[in-house]
């Protein structure tokens, strides 16, 4: 590449658009390398983009469509036509239809002339012709078509060729279409070299890892100590990364590379740093936190928006100020413990506190304005008024990313509003459809004000690429080569004709052989690597295209040293022997308030009670669809609560018909659905239905009560009680007391109900006191007020559909209806005394700061498993 830029009528062109930002930046490498500080736009392009430019200098009359609008042809067409009807998806068919449209203009392919062999090959010619018909009555132009329509301006003298044309880049790459336009150039007198390059015998090295996510660490590794050995002169290495589907990876690229060669993206405040790699076929603008909240907003109706959505909304930190986004959190907390998975925007602004309802007010009001149809300019005015609503993208002047984001974002907009003319007036649901499909189709990738020395590619990118070292990753026989290309909608045998590459077994290996030859000529050293199984667990071989004899070494991906070690010597972080918590001084003042859960907590793992209680972390509440359990179980309590408020006494119970004890129920259930499932939130007949499930499942508790042996009264319903024990502030709520007539006198039995988890009796071991609640309870509760001595059992209260059930310790005897033991007490002071002992070591050990985690695997499955995210194992 020469330090100076061509002169104006001299220009570089490449086969691919990689090819000419590389020589785009070591151009301005060597300018800054003279120490300029400003040079002259190098006249380097790609064929495509060349093409683009020059057409568009010419003043064209005609339209160029982007892709999205070619798309609305073909859908119109396929719609049109009713051979697709039973299509699962005509936009899918519409792409394939514009992906093969595409090729026929590439490579002269005449349908007319192509054999049919299908009856969706028959279609596709007449949606051909019904494009093509358009195409030429509106006088619009497809990008595919470009390079002929460039080729005819040269010949009709319209554009002036330049005098020089040096082409770069592998010409594998060119289609018909292009060869016919250079041939064209040539013609007109533009002197064409073409840039071999010297070819090069790379150094090969070849390791076999475990799983992908090993392969990618090691690749991260290597690639941090490639750049961590930068010469004197200051300039790093360059360094292609070769995935046959960089698109699929990405994720698990960006996850494992993060914590590896951009750590400080991890850190508070630090996420606008620079990253050194960067992706040559940028991620959708859809992908962008600032525009997917855009679109959310979009994509609002007044009656029926999805919890991720609205999620998206509230904890979107550009949004809000950061007094906001802890009561934006709470908003989203409170959507999220009410249950289901769709809400209105009513719904929504119930869930808001104050200082953040006036906006979601104003947004509501422009979205109840919703037009029910109208052309896309109109749909963007409408959009545009709801991100206003919500002060999109927030107040805060935004970083250069986001702002380039915001940008491109505009220009969406703007394509959208062009397509007046394609698809005229359509409902809020297809409007929003094609504003996704423009914005997913638009790629975006931030401009960098850095160098990134990374690129990652895929094969077809990767070639004419120059490296200092070259990385091939995912190397196995099943992705180089890769799969033959496919064209339903037209027969194999013209496309072979016509020259069309990969779409053989055959010609597929020879592209893949042509690949790996052009990526070797101008690499410096070869690194190759694979997967021994799949994300199926499928076993991997090796790619035999870099020599079948290729020996690969088995790699292990284990960092020497983890991220705590390398900064602890360097002298940056202390990692002390011991890390003791604090115990807790005063319960008060540090905030530690709770009931029996932080005894629950501490008995599954101290690490547990410790990350709940004292640091306040709690998981978000898992939406589920429909009703959710707790609101199921409220309605049972408070119907029970009102049933024995009224009858107080087994006998009452027991003089009461299945039938009159139902009518007794209705008036208590119907206060307490509209309590816990209004209709406003769940729609009547959902409402009816849960209605007479649980009226049929209260009825069978209540007739299996009627079973009990010893009669009863109930003395305490729903008791709230304020507890102080071994100095933690406890708030608990006691279900139920009855007192019980037994022959050995009068008893009193403490009862808590389960409308959900199974709770098990063994669970009261004192050894092991996996369900710590009704120990408490019956060791700690003083019951003055209602004149009760002492607690004589516990009993847990089974209220379930079919299978009503009570599981008992008492110290009169066997169990409440059948007579056998279901907890095996020997006696009961000595039971109390125990549960008491377990109890106080669970109090002191919590207060004492314990918060130890002996096996995480042993909690994958429990209850408090969402915080074994914050386990560290490696440090």
């Amino acid at each position: 590449m020469p330090s100076s830029a061509p002169d104006s009528d001299s220009i570089v062109l490449t086969t691919r658009e990689p090819v000419a930002r590389a020589l785009r930046s070591e151009f301005a490498l060597a300018q800054r390398r003279q120490g300029r500080d400003a040079w002259e736009v190098p006249a380097i392009f790609s064929l495509a983009r060349w093409c683009r430019e020059r057409w568009l200098l010419t003043w064209p009359t005609q339209q160029l469509l982007h892709g999205v609008q070619e798309l609305v042809l073909w859908q119109r067409a396929i719609e049109a036509d009713g051979a697709a009807g039973n299509v699962l998806s005509q936009s899918a068919l519409a792409r394939e239809a514009r992906r093969t449209g595409r090729l026929l203009a590439q490579y002269g392919i005449d349908p007319a002339r192509t054999p049919c062999r299908s009856d969706e090959q028959e279609a596709f010619r007449r949606w051909h012709r019904q494009v093509r018909r358009e195409l030429k009555a509106r006088d619009w132009l497809i990008d595919a078509e470009l390079p002929a329509r460039v080729a005819q301006l040269i010949e009709a003298g319209e554009i002036r060729p330049p005098r020089d044309i040096r082409l770069c880049g592998p010409q594998s790459g060119l289609t018909p279409a292009d060869r016919r336009l250079l041939q064209t150039l040539e013609k007109a007198g533009s002197r064409l070299q073409i840039e071999n390059a010297p070819a090069r015998q790379p150094r090969l090295t070849a390791t076999c890892h475990g799983t992908a996510e090993e392969q990618f660490r090691t690749l991260a590794i290597g690639i941090r100590d490639l750049l961590l050995t930068t010469p004197d002169d200051g300039q790093p290495p360059t360094v292609l990364v070769v995935c046959p589907d960089p698109a699929a990876r990405r994720m698990l690229i960006e996850s494992v590379f993060m914590p590896v060669l951009a750590p400080w993206r991890l850190l508070p405040g630090e996420g606008l740093r620079p990253l050194p790699w960067r992706f040559a076929v940028a991620a959708g603008l859809d992908q962008q936190p600032l525009i997917a909240v855009a679109l959310g907003l979009c994509g609002l109706s007044e009656q029926d928006n999805g919890l991720d959505d609205l999620s998206r909304l509230l904890l979107a930190a550009a949004l809000w100020t950061p007094a906001q986004r802890e009561l934006a959190a709470r908003a989203d907390y409170t959507l999220r413990r009410m249950g289901g998975t769709r809400f209105s925007l009513t719904a929504l602004l119930h869930a808001l506190p104050e200082p953040l309802a006036a906006p979601f007010q104003a947004l509501r009001a422009v979205v109840h304005a919703c037009p029910r149809r109208a052309l896309p300019s109109a749909w963007v005015a409408h959009f545009e008024q709801r991100l206003a609503a919500l002060g999109w993208p927030g107040e805060r002047p935004l970083p250069s990313a986001p702002f380039q984001a915001r940008q491109t974002w505009e220009e969406a907009l703007a394509t959208f509003s062009s397509m007046d003319a394609q698809i005229g007036p359509v409902p809020h649901s297809q409007a929003l459809s094609w504003l996704r499909e423009i914005v997913a189709s638009r790629p975006f990738e931030p401009r960098a004000d850095h160098d990134q020395p990374v690129q990652i590619l895929s094969p077809e990118d990767a070639a004419g690429l120059a490296a200092d070292h070259l990385f091939v990753v995912d190397a196995t026989d099943d992705r180089l080569p890769g799969p033959v290309q496919r064209y339903p909608l037209l027969a194999t045998e013209a496309l072979v004709q016509a020259g069309v590459p990969e779409v053989t077994a055959a010609s597929a290996l020879d592209c893949a052989r042509r690949r790996v030859a052009e990526l070797l000529a101008r690499a410096g050293a070869v690194h190759l690597s694979y997967a021994e199984v799949d994300e199926r667990d499928a076993r991997r071989q090796p790619t035999v295209l870099f020599g079948a004899g290729l020996t690969w070494a088995r790699q292990a991906a284990e960092d020497p040293l983890t991220a705590a070690e390398r900064a602890a010597g360097a002298g940056l972080l202390y990692l002390p022997e011991a890390d003791p918590v604090p115990p807790v001084a005063d319960p008060a003042a540090e905030g530690v308030f709770g009931g029996v859960q932080i005894f629950k907590a501490y008995v599954e793992a101290p690490f547990f009670a410790f990350c709940r209680f004292r640091l306040g972390i709690e998981p978000l509440p898992e939406p589920v669809a429909g009703i959710p359990a707790s609101a199921q179980g409220n309605v049972i309590h408070e119907v029970l609560e009102a049933i024995w408020c009224e009858l107080r006494t087994q006998s009452a119970l027991k003089a009461l018909s299945p039938e009159s004890l139902g009518e007794r129920l209705d008036g208590p259930l119907d206060r307490a659905l509209r309590r816990h499932v209004p209709v406003e939130r769940y729609g009547r007949w959902l409402q009816q239905v849960e209605r007479a499930r649980l009226r049929d499942v209260i009825l069978q508790w209540l007739e299996h009560e009627k079973r009990r042996v010893e009669p009863f009264e109930v003395v305490a319903r729903e008791q709230r009680v304020d507890l102080d024990f071994e100095g933690l502030a406890l708030q608990l709520v006691i279900d139920r007391v009855d007192r019980v007539q037994t022959p050995l006198g009068v008893r009193h039995l403490i009862l808590d109900y389960k409308t959900g988890r199974e709770a098990e009796v063994r669970g009261w071991k004192a050894d092991r006191l996996q369900e710590p609640q009704l120990p408490l309870y019956a060791t700690s509760v003083a019951f003055g007020g209602l004149g009760i001595a002492s607690v004589d059992g516990i009993a847990f209260a089974h209220i379930k559909d079919g299978h009503p059930a009570l599981a008992a310790a008492t110290d009169w005897g066997m169990g409440l209806i059948e007579r056998r033991r279901r907890f095996p007490v020997e006696s009961w002071p000595e039971q109390l005394a125990a549960w008491r002992a377990a109890l106080t070591d669970i109090a002191r050990g919590f207060l004492a700061g314990e918060a130890g985690l002996d096996d995480p695997d042993r909690h994958r499955f429990g209850l408090n498993r969402e915080l074994l995210d914050l386990v560290r194992e490696d440090l």
